[in-house]
């Protein structure tokens, strides 16, 4: 596993390629409660710079509140989850199985939206255009 940064403590999330813009990007809504508390902790744990991600394969801290999972995929119709992955880990260089401290994977991220590159990513996706766009928009 290659590290990325050198941690403060032990305290990691896991998260799926994708999902980094998606936190990156959170600005309070969800599909329910549960769903939407998970976010905000996960955003608050990835703005710590004590704080680690594990790059995963397949589902994710943020999968286990959505109530489309079922704890192995997700399953919203017309969603190719694998391909933003895919999409996402191209645009950041990185793969499933590196960890990295959580406030350089933000700025990874926020490069990779600066440079553009955040389209392929979530392109698509039912919250893009009414909830993370306008906040991209505003960068």
């Amino acid at each position: 596993m290659q590290t990325v940064g050198r941690p403060a403590d032990n305290s990691t999330i896991k998260l799926r390629a994708h999902h980094l813009f998606c936190v990156y990007t959170f600005s309070g809504d969800g599909y329910d409660r549960a769903f939407t508390d998970n976010m905000e902790r996960i955003a608050g744990i990835c703005s710590s710079p004590a704080r680690m991600v594990l790059l995963v394969e397949g589902v994710d801290d943020v999968c286990s509140a959505c109530p489309f999972s079922d704890g192995v995929t997700c399953q919203k119709a017309g969603r190719d989850v694998a391909a933003m992955d895919a999409a996402a880990e191209e645009a950041l260089g990185i793969e499933p199985g590196q960890l990295f401290i959580a406030h350089i994977m933000r700025a990874r991220v926020a490069q990779a939206i600066r440079s553009g590159k955040y389209i392929g990513v979530c392109n698509g996706c039912s919250w893009f255009e009414g909830h993370c766009r306008p906040l991209i928009d505003s960068l």
